[in-house]
């Protein structure tokens, strides 16, 4: 339900998928960033290997926790939209470390992390209502 109100919020920015060129230039892990290339050219995405949870947890642990849960921080991130190239990589990215890494105490901490991420959203000082006052008419 988080995902879905963070998905909503981020939908009224107008922000479109991403492009090939921002997907290359970002630090996710290059699974999800195959993932997401799959997703704009309309084919199927392989598999990751069993690293892939230490990967992900690596690229959460690296992000800029100090200032992106603060302000507009959040929404400087690459994934920060809604769509198919949006935070939904971040619930597949936990999925996958699930299924294919094993859930454990680092799934769980994942877990913590991007519903943090999510939260940030919902509070980002932009995308309130005093911004968007259209949300109260629609």
């Amino acid at each position: 339900m988080l995902w879905r109100r963070a998905d909503a919020l981020l939908a009224k920015t107008g922000r479109g998928d991403l492009l090939i060129k921002e997907i290359r230039a970002s630090t996710l892990p290059i699974t999800l960033k195959d993932w997401l290339y799959s997703k704009i050219m309309h084919t199927d995405a392989s598999a990751p290997e069993e690293s892939f949870g230490k990967e992900y947890t690596y690229y959460l642990e690296r992000l800029p926790w100090n200032t992106m849960t603060k302000g507009d921080a959040v929404l400087a991130e690459v994934w920060c939209r809604s769509g198919k190239t949006g935070i939904i990589v971040l619930l597949l990215g936990l999925h996958w470390q699930a299924v294919y890494s094993g859930a454990g105490k680092k799934w769980n901490d994942n877990l913590s992390r991007v519903e943090k991420i999510f939260h940030a959203i919902l509070d980002a000082p932009t995308l309130s209502v005093n911004h968007f006052p259209f949300f109260l008419s629609h």
